[in-house]
C-alpha cells in the first residue's frame, strides 16, 4: 500500500502542477528545471513517506516508545531538512515546499485511512487482500483520468478565448 499511495500521491502532484501554473524561482531555470513549481513534488513524496510510515510505526508496530519516537523524529528531521534544501538551492518558493509538504501529509493520512478500511473489511469479508487493492487502484485511477480530462477541457477553453480576443 506505500509504493501504490506514493504512486497515486505522484500523479496528484503532477496534475495539481498542471493546474496551479506557477512558476519555479529563477534560479531554477539555471538547473534546467522548466516545469512548474507547485507543489513541489519532492516535499509532496517526502512528507507523504515520513507521515505514512510514521502512522504505521505508531499505530501497528510492537516497537517501544522511545525507538518510535526516534525513527519518527529522524524521518521527521530527513523530510524537513530536504525540503527547506530544495528552497535553499533556487528550486522551490517557501510556498511552493510547504504546500507539497501539506499535500502529501494530509494524502498519507487519508490514504492510511484507506489501508485500514481495506484491511478491515477484509477481515470481515473474506474478500482477497489483492482484488481490494485492485478495485481501490481502478477507482482512483479513474477519477485521476477523469480530473486529467477536466483540466484539459479547460485548457483548451482557455485556448479559444484567448484566440477569440486575438481575433
Amino acid at each position: 500500500m506505500l509504493v501504490l499511495g506514493a504512486l497515486i500521491n505522484a500523479i496528484i502532484s503532477k496534475l495539481l502542477k498542471r493546474l496551479f501554473r506557477h512558476s519555479r524561482p529563477a534560479a531554477a531555470l539555471s538547473h534546467g528545471m522548466e516545469d512548474h513549481g507547485m507543489p513541489s513534488s519532492h516535499a509532496q513524496s517526502l512528507f507523504y513517506f515520513f507521515v505514512y510510515l510514521s502512522l504505521r510505526i505508531v499505530l501497528a508496530s510492537s516497537y517501544p516508545p522511545p525507538v518510535q519516537y526516534a525513527l519518527v523524529g529522524s524521518m521527521a528531521l530527513f523530510a524537513t531538512v530536504s525540503s527547506v534544501r530544495r528552497v535553499r538551492i533556487g528550486l522551490h518558493t517557501w510556498l511552493q515546499v510547504l504546500v507539497g509538504a501539506l499535500l502529501g501529509s494530509a494524502f498519507a493520512v487519508w490514504w492510511q485511512n484507506q489501508y485500514t478500511a481495506l484491511y478491515m473489511l477484509s477481515l470481515l469479508y473474506p474478500v482477497p487482500q489483492l482484488w481490494a487493492y485492485t478495485i481501490s487502484l481502478l477507482v482512483l485511477l479513474s477519477v485521476a483520468v477523469v480530473i486529467e480530462r477536466g483540466l484539459q477541457k479547460q485548457l483548451w477553453a482557455g485556448v479559444q478565448r484567448v484566440k477569440s480576443k486575438l481575433t
